[in-house]
C-alpha cells in the first residue's frame, strides 16, 4: 500500500497547486460500518451511504473499508480524493469550511480517472450542493 500511495502521491504533486514534498499519512483500514460511523455519527438517515474511505486530519490517516480493492482503478480513485485532502491540510490550504475542501478533491479524483480510461461515477450537482458551508445567522 505504500507504494501506491507514494505513486498516488506524486502524480497529485504533479497536478494540484500543493507541494507534495510532505509526510506521507498513515493508512488504515476498517468495516465499511466503522467508516460509516466515523463519517456520519448518528446521523442515521445518511448511513445507508457506503463510505469507501474517508481521511481523518486530527491524526493525518486516511481510512480505507476492508472492500477496499487495490487493483480496482475506481478504488484507487478513492484513495486519491483522500491523499488530495492530506495535502490540502498538510499545505495549510484555506478553505470556509470542511465540505467546502471536497470538490477540488472529486476534481482531481475526476482527472486521475479519465487519464486512467475510468468514468468518474459522482455527480457534480450532488458534489456542489453537499459541499457547500452551513451559513450561521
Amino acid at each position: 500500500m505504500v507504494k501506491l500511495v507514494a505513486v498516488l502521491m506524486a502524480w497529485l504533486g504533479a497536478h494540484t497547486p500543493y507541494s507534495g514534498d510532505v509526510a506521507l499519512p498513515e493508512v488504515r483500514r476498517a468495516e465499511p460500518q466503522r467508516l460509516q460511523e466515523m463519517m456520519y455519527g448518528d446521523r442515521a438517515h445518511v448511513r445507508a451511504l457506503e463510505v469507501m474511505a474517508l481521511y481523518d486530519p486530527d491524526t493525518a490517516t486516511v481510512w480505507l473499508s476492508t472492500a477496499f480493492d487495490p487493483k480496482r482503478v475506481q478504488h484507487r480513485g478513492y484513495l486519491l480524493h483522500e491523499l488530495v485532502h492530506h495535502l490540502q491540510y498538510a499545505n495549510d490550504a484555506e478553505f470556509l469550511c470542511r465540505p467546502a475542501r471536497e470538490p477540488e478533491a472529486y476534481h482531481f479524483q475526476e482527472m486521475w480517472l479519465e487519464q486512467q480510461g475510468a468514468a468518474f461515477q459522482h455527480d457534480w450537482f450532488t458534489i456542489f450542493a453537499t459541499s457547500r458551508c452551513k451559513m450561521v445567522y
